[in-house]
């Protein structure tokens, strides 16, 4: 009933389960095994949903198998076809705007850039307010960007690719929380600039920065869609509200297994959520906070 605005109930993991019947029978029958890798081309309104924390045999379904997020068998085709890369020079982007607790903020991005500058060195950074045309250019000299920011997600009376996006202030005054066209770097924004993001990794650390709807072609239409049409290899991104002491947890724990132990982008991904659910470093968070996070795109 609300796939947008925060984590659904608790007992959701069980009722989808028979969603993932084909998944268990395969298991069981063993034409895939624990720990293999299934790419899910998911049609509105299964697309809303982190299909890793449905519930699969005897546990969930990322405890048996990663998970990547694909538009359909072709794309899936083309990415294999292709060699994966590694990056080798970041972008770290954050925006502030009408923050609470801003200092501890402040201290958990400069946590994550860190991370990546010890991981990918350099790393440059860069600090809202940003000119949005000068920030797409941006993208273009890197190969892993990670971008801080709110999302923004419209009343259903608008259109959510040209108002939906990130809030990234272009001036001082403009750093609060509304969804003023000004201040949204939308999905629409990105396809139509003359940018492109070939073979590059994107992590949008921002409530519900995954999430799309379907457009006149089927195809869901979002902030993902949007970046890996230009070129983007891969994107990171959330379901739905994420709060920042998790997010902040999840990725550092992400780029370590990724960019410093050599994983691949989906068994780094999968490896850390299972970590965080059965070992969790905070307390008082539910399953779903940790399953915030889905992968789309080239999982290797």
């Amino acid at each position: 009933q609300k796939p947008l605005f925060g984590p659904p109930g608790g007992d959701l993991p069980e009722k989808l389960r028979p969603l993932l019947h084909p998944l268990a029978d395969a298991l069981s029958n063993e034409h895939i095994k624990p720990g293999d890798h299934v790419c899910i081309a998911a049609d509105d309104p299964i697309c809303l949903l982190p299909i890793q924390y449905i519930r699969l045999l005897d546990g969930y379904c990322i405890e048996q198998l990663s998970l990547s997020r694909v538009t359909s068998f072709s794309e899936a085709l083309s990415i294999v076809s292709k060699s994966p890369t590694r990056p080798k020079v970041g972008l770290f982007v954050t925006a502030p705007v009408d923050e609470k607790f801003q200092e501890h903020k402040v201290e958990a991005a400069d946590r994550l850039w860190r991370k990546l500058n010890a991981s990918l060195s350099p790393t440059n950074y860069r600090e809202a307010p940003i000119e949005h045309e000068s920030f797409l250019e941006s993208l273009c000299s890197v190969q892993l960007i990670h971008i801080n920011a709110h999302g923004y997600f419209p009343p259903e009376s608008q259109d959510a690719f040209r108002h939906a996006g990130l809030l990234l202030p272009t001036t001082t005054d403009q750093q609060l929380r509304s969804g003023a066209s000004d201040r949204i770097l939308s999905s629409s924004d990105i396809l139509n600039a003359n940018i492109n993001l070939r073979d590059s990794h994107v992590t949008l650390n921002a409530c519900v920065s995954g999430v799309g709807l379907p457009g006149h072609g089927g195809d869901i239409l979002g902030l993902e869609f949007a970046l890996r049409s230009k070129g983007a290899a891969s994107v990171l991104a959330t379901h739905w509200d994420v709060r920042w002491p998790l997010s902040t947890v999840f990725l550092e724990r992400f780029y370590d297994k990724w960019l410093t132990s050599k994983l691949s982008r989906a068994n780094a991904w999968r490896s850390v959520t299972c970590d965080l659910i059965n070992d969790p470093p905070i307390d008082n968070v539910r399953l779903e906070e940790w399953c915030a996070f889905s992968l789309f795109g080239d999982w290797r």
